[in-house]
């Protein structure tokens, strides 16, 4: 009997020490960035709102409140246990009313950004640079015919208590 209160303390030591191990590992995991954040976006044009989705499995989608754009979609990656890098692109329209060209996608946007995440994860800096092409460029290859820089602040989104 002696033996088998033994055995069940070792393996409950030994359980205890691979669930919190696990937990460590979960949060060093480049997944705990991964959330939905509310964006200022600030640069050489008027500051403007807007959303960053960074998902578990490495995808963005971003979306701003001004302009007739599609929803920015792309990658990131986690460069450390704060630090991030990520691209999206997106499609704009220069003349989104009826005309000549119909409302028509003229444009490709791509935002590349790194930045850095507080030691909670919550709010984060990420200077990016915007590269502007024409819809017969290739954004992945191309050189762009317009760029700018800015900064996003990021505080992440919550369930309300």
């Amino acid at each position: 009997m002696r033996r088998l209160c033994i055995g069940l303390f070792v393996l409950a030591c030994v359980m205890s020490r691979i669930s919190d191990a696990s937990a460590e590992s979960r949060e060093d995991s480049d997944h705990h960035l991964a959330g939905t954040y509310w964006l200022s976006i600030q640069g050489d044009f008027p500051s403007l709102p807007g959303l960053l989705v960074l998902t578990a499995d490495g995808r963005i989608i971003a979306t701003e409140a001004q302009g007739p754009e599609t929803p920015g979609l792309g990658t990131w990656e986690a460069r450390g246990r704060r630090s991030v890098a990520g691209t999206f692109i997106w499609f704009l329209a220069l003349n989104p009313a009826p005309g000549p060209d119909g409302g028509r996608y003229t444009l490709i946007g791509k935002v590349d950004f790194k930045g850095e995440f507080d030691q909670s994860g919550k709010t984060g800096t990420l200077p990016f640079t915007v590269s502007i092409f024409s819809i017969q460029q290739n954004p992945l290859v191309d050189v762009p015919f317009l760029s700018a820089q800015g900064v996003m602040s990021a505080n992440r989104l919550s369930v309300a208590q």
